[in-house]
């Protein structure tokens, strides 16, 4: 920046002594010519007399703390004036011009458009400050915002946090285009304008639903593709894990687990869709003690949205165990001390049991009967005996043997104890949900699984 001009002392100075003592030799100014509040202050002589030190002056207040060439910006305020002098060891001093510290402007905002993620046609927009900054002269600051759709400024806006921030959604169009235009003003200067723009790519809700059942019977299955449709950002996901069994043959205490959550999805992508079967009959009479099927819903890339657990199996006769059904919490249910199973992985069976833990997403169940996880297939668990009912569609365990029972299949499996003599049952798969506006319930679904997609 350049330099102020300078003022000097022409006249020589007399001592006590009658000796002659003249003034510095050399120029000092102060940069930049008008300060502001962030700005350090700095002084320049043209001496070369290394004996000279400055003396800072601060509104007619000498600062005898102040000895160096630069005063930090963090020591001024605004509407103070400084001065610096070249001081030589006798007193005598050259001064500079003085500067007065002015205003600051506020620092350019940065901007978002709240909701944040694609717009909606319909729903309003606002443009808001992420994080306002202070100004720096501690003055208050505000903020305007101004707006063009369609390169066309736009009339109407509302106010949300500050003047004209909203756009009412009865301005919003599908593939319209915004652009936001905020200033901040501590009443004396204006910030940088801040710009921030985007377009409205997404549908409004349409109130359609499309309904995915289980496609196949018993352990097997087909996995089934929904593509996401045309400026459909958004979708409603109920998915329902498969009821599993218990020794009359039919739904009792082992309903399949519901989940449902709100994605924001992509316009045209593919979901992945498993849904799950029930636990198929058993080969002695009507007896069915296998587990039910998980349902899956994941993106193309297998990320998993969401996840409903299968019911396990549960034998009549005894009290109604509260593990046996679909859960709602990621792990799996588990019956005795066998180690539960979490984050996606397989069920686990005692090493003396003859039953069939259910399958996670990641990996399959454990035992003779354990249903295979759904990046394995997810096939049920089926086991060539003359005593066994299969596990269903989606990961079900299957009963292996005599006393042995199977766990339902889910995000991670179920797992089944040391059930020889006891008929208590295996537990119910886990589930999982990324979805926003949650509704979980547990071992609410008495039939097969299936999946419903509104948007």
């Amino acid at each position: 920046m350049r330099a102020l001009s300078f003022a000097w002392i022409s006249a020589t100075l007399v001592t006590a002594c009658g000796s002659v003592v003249d003034p510095p030799d050399g120029e000092v100014s102060i940069s930049p010519r008008m300060p502001k509040t962030m700005d350090d202050l700095v002084a320049s002589s043209t001496s070369d007399d290394d004996r000279l030190s400055f003396q800072w002056t601060k509104s007619g207040a000498v600062r005898t703390d102040l000895f160096e060439n630069t005063v930090d910006a963090a020591l001024t305020t605004k509407g103070d004036v400084w001065r610096v002098d070249l001081v030589t060891d006798t007193g005598v001093s050259v001064s500079s011009d003085e500067v007065t510290i002015v205003n600051s402007a506020p620092a350019t905002p940065v901007l978002t458009f709240t909701p944040a993620g694609p717009l909606f046609e319909g729903a309003s927009i606002v443009c808001s400050v992420t994080t306002p900054e202070p100004d720096a002269d501690g003055d208050p600051v505000t903020y305007l915002a101004n707006w063009s759709k369609n390169n066309t400024p736009l009339v109407g806006a509302t106010m949300t946090a500050f003047a004209g921030d909203t756009v009412p959604g009865a301005q919003v169009a599908l593939n319209d285009i915004f652009v936001c235009t905020v200033s901040a003003s501590d009443g004396a200067d204006a910030s940088v304008a801040a710009v921030h723009s985007a377009m409205t790519t997404c549908l409004a809700p349409a109130a359609l639903t499309a309904t995915l059942a289980a496609n196949g019977s018993g352990p097997t299955g087909t996995l089934q593709m929904f593509t996401v449709p045309t400026s459909v950002c958004r979708l409603r996901i109920e998915a329902a894990g498969a009821v599993g069994g218990d020794n009359n043959g039919v739904a009792g205490s082992v309903n399949g687990a519901s989940m449902n959550g709100t994605f924001d999805v992509t316009p045209g992508s593919m979901l992945k869709v498993l849904v799950g079967q029930p636990a198929g009959p058993g080969a002695i009479g009507t007896q069915n003690l296998s587990g039910g099927g998980g349902t899956f819903v994941l993106t193309a890339a297998d990320a998993p949205l969401i996840i409903a657990g299968g019911g396990g199996s549960h034998f009549a006769a005894n009290p109604a165990v509260a593990e046996t059904v679909g859960r709602v919490e990621t792990s799996g249910g588990t019956v005795g001390t066998t180690v539960r199973a979490d984050n996606g992985m397989g069920g686990n069976v005692e090493a003396t049991s003859t039953s069939g833990a259910g399958g996670g997403l990641l990996t399959s169940g454990a035992g003779v009967g354990g249903g295979r996880g759904f990046t394995q297939g997810g096939t049920g668990g089926a086991v060539p005996t003359t005593e066994t009912a299969v596990g269903g569609y989606g990961g079900g365990g299957a009963r292996g043997g005599s006393f042995g029972q199977g766990a339902g299949g889910g995000y991670s499996g179920g797992s089944c104890g040391d059930t020889s003599g006891t008929w208590v049952g295996c537990g119910g798969g886990g589930s999982f949900n990324s979805g926003t506006a949650q509704v979980n319930t547990a071992g609410s679904n008495p039939a097969a699984g299936y999946v419903r997609i509104s948007w």
